[in-house]
């Protein structure tokens, strides 16, 4: 290219010396520039290569001044194609080194020339000097903006092989789906906000690589799920991430209805920035300047606010954009996998309630059916022993009947609230008689109200504790405390049994704790809710204490 370039000039150009030797020079660069092309194309030239053609350039056109006009030749802008193959070669480096080059050779020529011209006036002498510095500020300027473009250039690329990085992170998570599908239904529409903790398409780790890719100190991430009555919210800082479920209607539009499905920054943001972002959203999450773009999948939409940041490039709404669209497919994977997760959950439902009404509560029914015929040519007091056990047997079986109807079809009654005092009481008279044991329920407030979901686990937690106080610890008396605190419900189970052989040990969601370690079911309800377990045995008996979110 540049001995083409050369070729044209030369026949404008007024040589100091001959000719031939420009020309001898044109041809030798030529052949040179034709042997690179082939190294180029026939392997990917090595570091070493790269700065034998650069410097082959430098030379080249140096000496094509040196034969020319000097500082004032025709070939000077051949330097700026110098400039721009560094450039190509070693992104900014490249043009930042060879501009500091250039200008050393740029002022060497100008002492030659300055050395051949003695002769000539002072003012000629001056116009010389002036041509001279401007031309030579010209390759400073050249050089520095060419270095500014290329490492602009090398910035998005880097933000786009980290924006790569939530791809490889969503076809990870398409990997784990059988993960999602262990889930037990209930669970998962109990808490929309933990599915992301149980899955390896972590919210908070995309979180984290968006304010890693646009350098943003926090990362806002609200959305809403088509058909659905919540509204997520996720914030990541530095401090840590948050995530909550919220009401549909919180914060309104997020933006003004005429920037719904834009991608803008906004800076400098006061009392009059209603008409861009909503109010409360700006004062509840203090925000002075952001960059946001829409989430706009085929299941849920929202947007993404990067906060904080000083000033936005242009490139920046570009990537913000790709960004968006690979998490609103990123959440469109995941509620879809929920969605089968919890299909797959409600169908083994079906199944276990299907073959608990065929086979258990059957067999119940002819127990206590055949207990009634036996009882008839019984002594007195044998009927009335046998009639308790069969009254005992009719109770748990209807209790059983409830829980098949509730497996079967959890959705009749997975919302409201209902007086717990009032169902455990029912409940702790049952096991009273089964047990033959003295058990004790205090609940504060008498008034307490909680969800059904959690008065159903709550009931079937004191059944354990009570049944294993009874079994194990050959307990004659339990006592149940429930409390209401803040943001948790405390009960403790207590009994005055033999204990689990003076084991002590505390068991919660935040702690690794033996898979084998007493009593499994307890601390696995415990866990499923998301509550801490804590355990103190000894021969004088043991006392179960739970904190359970309400």
């Amino acid at each position: 290219m540049f001995a083409a370039l050369a070729a044209a000039a030369v026949g404008r150009t007024e040589l100091h010396k001959t000719f031939k030797e420009a020309e001898a020079l044109l041809i030798v660069y030529a052949i040179c520039s034709v042997v690179q092309l082939g190294f180029v194309f026939a392997r990917r030239p090595g570091r070493l290569l790269l700065l034998a053609m650069h410097a082959t350039d430098i030379i080249v056109v140096s000496l094509l001044l040196q034969l020319s006009n000097g500082t004032e030749s025709e070939f000077f802008p051949l330097f700026i194609f110098v400039l721009t193959s560094s450039m190509i070669r070693w992104s900014w480096q490249g043009p930042l080194i060879t501009s500091c080059v250039l200008i050393v050779i740029f002022c060497l020529l100008y002492k030659i020339d300055l050395a051949s011209q003695l002769s000539v006036v002072s003012y000629t002498a001056n116009a010389d000097l002036s041509e001279t510095l401007i031309r030579g500020s010209f390759i400073v300027i050249c050089g520095f903006m060419f270095a500014y473009v290329a490492a602009d250039r090398r910035t998005v690329q880097q933000k786009l092989e980290k924006l790569s990085e939530l791809d490889s992170a969503s076809s990870e998570a398409e990997l784990e789906i059988d993960a999602a599908t262990d889930m037990n239904a209930s669970y998962v529409q109990q808490d929309p906000t933990r599915q992301f903790g149980h899955h390896p398409m972590r919210l908070a780790e995309i979180a984290e690589q968006l304010a890693g890719v646009f350098s943003a100190p926090r990362v806002l991430i609200v959305w809403d799920e088509f058909g659905g009555d919540e509204r997520f919210v996720c914030q990541w800082s530095t401090s840590g991430f948050q995530l909550s479920a919220e009401s549909s209607s919180l914060f309104g539009t997020l933006v003004s209805p005429a920037r719904e499905k834009a991608t803008f920054s906004a800076g400098a943001i006061g009392s009059n920035s209603e008409a861009i972002l909503d109010w409360d959203l700006v004062k509840t999450f203090r925000i002075k300047k952001t960059l946001s773009a829409p989430i706009i999948g085929k299941f849920c939409k929202g947007r993404v606010f990067l906060l904080d940041r000083r000033v936005w490039a242009d490139a920046d709404i570009v990537l913000v954009r790709i960004a968006t669209s690979r998490l609103a497919r990123a959440l469109d994977e995941q509620l879809i996998r929920d969605r089968l997760a919890a299909t797959a959950a409600m169908h083994e439902r079906h199944q276990v309630a299907r073959d608990l009404h065929d086979t258990a509560l059957q067999g119940l029914a002819a127990v206590s059916l055949q207990l009634k015929q036996l009882a008839r040519g019984l002594p007195s007091e044998a009927q009335e022993e046998v009639e308790t056990i069969r009254r005992i047997i009719v109770k748990e079986t209807r209790y059983m009947r409830s829980l098949v109807e509730e497996v079967g079809t959890p959705a009749r009654r997975s919302g409201g609230f209902v007086a717990l005092r009032g169902t455990l009481l029912e409940r702790v008279s049952a096991l009273r008689e089964q047990w033959k044991c003295d058990i004790a329920l205090s609940v504060e407030p008498e008034t307490l109200t909680t969800s059904f979901t959690i008065a159903r686990h709550l009931e079937r937690i004191v059944a354990e504790g009570v049944s294993n106080a009874v079994r194990h610890g050959h307990a004659s008396r339990v006592d149940i405390n429930i409390a209401e605190g803040p943001s948790l419900l405390t009960m403790r189970i207590q009994d005055n049994g033999l204990g689990f052989q003076n084991v002590r040990a505390a068991h919660g969601t935040d702690m690794v704790a033996d898979e084998d370690a007493k009593p499994l079911s307890l601390r696995s309800r415990v866990r499923e809710l998301g509550g801490k377990l804590f355990i103190s045995s000894s021969e004088a008996g043991t006392d179960l204490s739970f904190e359970l979110p309400k």
